[in-house]
Order: structure tokens, then sequence, then C-alpha cells
């Protein structure tokens, strides 16, 4: 209820603001009979009351786009908070995932890795019998790497003529 008349006696104050202005500049013009006057005070009360209104009305639409965007942002919060708890459950997993994978890594290599122990003994042991060829396959001889010629001085008519014979056109054309 207190509401409403602070309503009221706001309207009625800019009524009356509005009414003494316009009278103000009628009174400028000329004399104002007493009917114009109520006229007037009427048409501003009108005024008052459409402003009154419009201004409730933008306060109003002001509330709901700032209670819609808290809304919006609560909800987003929350969003990317669910987000959070499933990217953390799921680095939890890959993490345990990586764990336990390296474990079996680590577990076929540590085998592969250890060293049979061998007996040592001071004598090799006898071939068995059967044939020697057969068990053992020989490898092929090293060829000789040959050592070229040493030329001596003197010997130069023992050598051989490298000049090529001439094809059968070029004997014909001499």
């Amino acid at each position: 209820m207190a509401k409403s008349n602070k309503k009221q006696n706001h309207t009625k104050s800019l009524a009356a603001s509005i009414a003494t202005a316009v009278e103000t500049k009628v009174s400028e013009a000329g004399e104002a009979t007493k009917k114009v006057k109520k006229t007037i005070e009427k048409a501003a009360e009108k005024l008052a009351k459409r402003l009154s209104k419009l201004v409730e009305k933008e306060t109003k639409q002001l509330a709901k786009i700032t209670e819609k965007a808290a809304k919006k942002e609560e909800k987003k919060a929350h969003k990317d908070a669910k987000k959070a708890i499933k990217n953390a459950v799921k680095a939890e997993k890959n993490a345990s995932r990586t764990k336990s994978k390296k474990e079996k890594e680590q577990k076929a290599a540590a085998p592969a890795l250890k060293a049979v122990p061998m007996p040592v003994t001071s004598t090799p042991p006898a071939p068995k019998a059967g044939p020697p060829a057969a068990a053992k396959p020989k490898s092929a001889p090293k060829p000789k790497v040959a050592t070229p010629p040493t030329r001596t001085p003197g010997t130069a008519s023992q050598s051989v003529s490298t000049e090529t014979p001439a094809s059968p056109a070029e004997e014909t054309a001499n």
C-alpha cells in the first residue's frame, strides 16, 4: 500500500510541475480562464501517469534483463563446474591407464633384461658325433689383394700397345 501512495505522490508532484510549466507559458501568451487551467491540469495529470508508467516499465525490464543475465551466468558457472569435474575424472582415468601401461611395459622388459647365468667350465664341451662339415659351415676364403706390377726403366719395349684396331670403314678410306 505504501508503494502505491508513493507512486501517487510522485505522479501528483510531476503533474503539478507540468501544469505550472504549461500555465506559465499560457499566461505569457495571454490571460487564461479557469476552464483552460482545469484542462491543463487534467492533461498534465494524464501525462504524468503515462510517464510514470513508462518509467516503471523500463525499470521492470531492466530488472528482468539483469535477472536473466544473473541466471545465465549461474547456469554457465554450473555447466563449467560440471565440465571441470568431468575433465578431472577423465584425467584421473588417463593417469591410471598410463600408469598401468608403464607397469606392464616394465614387467615385460624386466625378464628380457635379466641375464641367465651360464655355468663356466674350464674345458670346452666335446663335439658331438656326426659329420663336422654339416655341423659348422666354413667361411669363404679371403681373396688375395693383387698388387699392380711396377715399371722398371728400360722395359718400355716390352709394354703392350693400347691402340684400338681401325674399323673396316677406315681401312678402305686409307
